[in-house]
């Protein structure tokens, strides 16, 4: 599977948690995705929000579902450095992605632990299902789904 991500000649990945905010202008918005990366200079250490990622990864609880899959996707593809926009579900093996391309967007549902692989191309990544979910307990009734 080719992931070729390709990074600016200078720049740099910096991996952020849900302690950083994202900021939406185009809807006036700040949001705490679970995992951001972007690439480009690094962020002080004093910067309260970003507003360039180029992965956003939200995993998906019962509580905040509803808002990750309406909401948030609407405001993330607002961000014309948003590359990738991952939804990965807390209950069951599935995991969502939507990536841009120059004619649109596209969706990509993966829920076969053993043959489905995410791409992630702007860190030029490639992971399993089963990798994703590797140490996580589901609940029994989700792994038999």
């Amino acid at each position: 599977m080719d992931c070729s991500g390709k990074r600016p000649v200078g720049s740099h990945w910096q991996v952020l948690n849900s302690d950083m905010k994202v900021r939406v202008e185009a809807v006036d918005a700040f949001y705490y995705p679970d995992v951001v990366l972007r690439c480009g200079v690094p962020l002080s250490g004093d910067s309260l929000y970003l507003e360039d990622p180029c992965l956003i990864v939200e995993v998906l609880s019962a509580g905040t579902a509803n808002v990750d899959r309406r909401e948030k996707i609407q405001a993330y593809q607002t961000l014309p450095s948003l590359q990738e926009h991952v939804l990965v579900d807390s209950e069951k093996a599935v995991v969502e992605a939507f990536r841009r391309h120059p004619e649109g967007r596209w969706y990509e549902l993966l829920n076969d632990p053993e043959n489905d692989r995410l791409c992630l191309r702007c860190v030029d990544l490639a992971l399993s299902v089963e990798d994703i979910y590797a140490g996580v307990d589901l609940p029994v009734a989700a792994q038999t789904d």
